[in-house]
């Protein structure tokens, strides 16, 4: 289990057929976002979430309750060295990301919007799994 930016995130070891793998989970509302393998949960059922939503949750669960540019974005999806316009692509991700987390542009709870800057992760509802013992800090205890 380590903390970073002030949120949770609970290692799972998994057995892969090349061995034993550690795993970055990240909780928040109803919510687990597996970080190395790109699979998002609702109350521990798998969502469906395309490769591009999934690497923008990526991003931004990395940095969670910070802005993310909407440059650094493009950067980090389509490379240094993407010359075509991928604006209509990115906001097809963001339209498709919240539909899996069930909200909407108008009512967001953990993608807020920040006009014509970029995106954050809201640390709304942020709770470790029930199964692991948290250190203070994110049992939301004063550090």
């Amino acid at each position: 289990m380590s903390v970073s930016n002030g949120v949770c995130y609970r290692p799972r070891t998994r057995l892969t057929p090349t061995g034993m793998r550690n795993e970055r989970i990240l909780r928040f509302g109803s919510f687990e976002f597996e970080l190395d393998a790109l699979e998002l949960r609702k109350a521990g059922r798998l969502r469906p979430l395309q490769p591009l939503p999934a690497r923008m949750l990526q991003v931004l669960a990395e940095r969670p309750g910070r802005l993310v540019t909407r440059a650094e974005l493009r950067r980090q999806l389509w490379g240094e060295n993407t010359f075509a316009d991928v604006d209509v692509a990115l906001n097809a991700a963001v339209r498709k990301l919240r539909l899996a987390l069930g909200e909407t542009r108008d009512s967001p709870r953990h993608l807020e919007a920040l006009a014509r800057r970029g995106y954050r992760l809201r640390l709304v509802d942020m709770t470790p799994s029930r199964s692991w013992n948290a250190p203070s800090s994110c049992r939301g205890e004063a550090r």
